[in-house]
């Protein structure tokens, strides 16, 4: 009898807050449907063909936003790597070493050294003591020398660019492995598995379905020759959904879309949607998509929020709806 009295009391109370809502003149819209945002139900596919390794989820199963919930076999893309950091290493290793560059340094000053003595011992006045063809040798050593040092160079700056080639490659093999790992895009929770684990999967096949309820989607339909959408658009609104056990749940949102094609239903609507903040209720959320809600709109909320969406217009979209305004 008590629960009996409780569940007439709300409804009651609920029934007096419609009637409230609409003496005041705002509209208040039954039937209305709750659903998921679009973007907040996604189904996640591998990007890589290959076997599923691991699969670190359930349905019901909670991730936060880029934990790992399942990983293909990466055991080639893995080998792709420490092949790519070995040659980066390697050319690391030739890019820093200066020992050919400073042995041909060396080279140099000793064939210039020589050169200068051959000259010298030939300009002390005793002819003949170094013939014209050692004094040519040696005056060809010190410019081999000198292009040594070129070249000792010249190869360190080619180690350098193949340092870069293998630096890439080794970025390339490194995603090719995070390109096996399925992380979640959001905060949300595993609602439904396509796959299992030690399957095959391709590129593009979907291994399960993950949704967030933190905001959902309230869709209802506004009578045109009552209300006009422009004093619709941006409101505040506030939803009651029954959610069994004469439990009734209120939250409040705002209008974010409102469509520019009407319906005939013996008389002309137009949709809007609204986005409602959900809440969590001893661990679970309070509301459900797919429960029908009564949706009432607060006339006379919108100016701030209008001129926050104006501004974000195109120049030419916002100058229209200014002059309309």
């Amino acid at each position: 009898m008590k629960t009996t009295a409780l569940a007439l009391l709300i409804g009651l109370s609920a029934s007096t807050l419609l009637a409230q809502s609409a003496d005041s003149g705002n509209p208040v819209i039954e039937d209305c449907q709750l659903s998921l945002l679009p973007e907040n139900e996604i189904e996640i596919s591998a990007i890589k063909a290959g076997m599923l390794e691991q699969l670190n989820v359930h349905e019901g199963s909670i991730a936060e936003e880029g934990e790992v919930i399942a990983k293909l076999d990466d055991i080639e893309a893995r080998m792709q790597l420490r092949v790519a950091q070995q040659k980066q290493q390697a050319a690391a290793d030739r890019a820093t070493d200066k020992v050919e560059e400073e042995y041909a340094e060396a080279a140099a000053d000793a064939a210039e050294a020589d050169l200068i003595d051959f000259r010298a011992a030939n300009n002390a006045g005793v002819e003949g003591v170094v013939a014209p063809t050692e004094l040519r040798a040696k005056e060809l050593e010190l410019t081999r020398a000198k292009l040594q040092i070129k070249k000792a160079f010249k190869d360190r700056q080619l180690a350098i660019s193949d340092w870069r080639v293998a630096k890439v490659e080794t970025e390339a093999a490194d995603l090719e492995i995070t390109r096996r790992r399925v992380t979640a895009p959001f905060s949300g929770q595993v609602v439904e598995l396509f796959r299992k684990q030690g399957e095959w999967v391709d590129p593009g096949e979907p291994i399960l379905k993950f949704v967030r309820y933190d905001v959902l989607q309230c869709d209802g339909y506004v009578n045109l020759e009552k209300y006009d959408p422009r004093e619709v658009d941006g409101c505040e609104v506030t939803i009651e959904v029954h959610v069994g056990h004469g439990r009734l749940e209120q939250a409040k949102g705002r209008i974010t879309y409102v469509e520019q094609q009407a319906r005939n239903e013996g008389y002309f609507t137009y949709r809007v949607v609204a986005k409602v903040p959900n809440h969590v209720d001893r661990g679970r959320w309070a509301l459900y998509p797919g429960l029908k809600a009564t949706m009432t709109i607060h006339l006379g909320t919108a100016n701030q929020a209008m001129t926050s969406r104006i501004e974000g217009l195109p120049s030419v979209e916002r100058r229209a709806m200014n002059e309309g305004r």
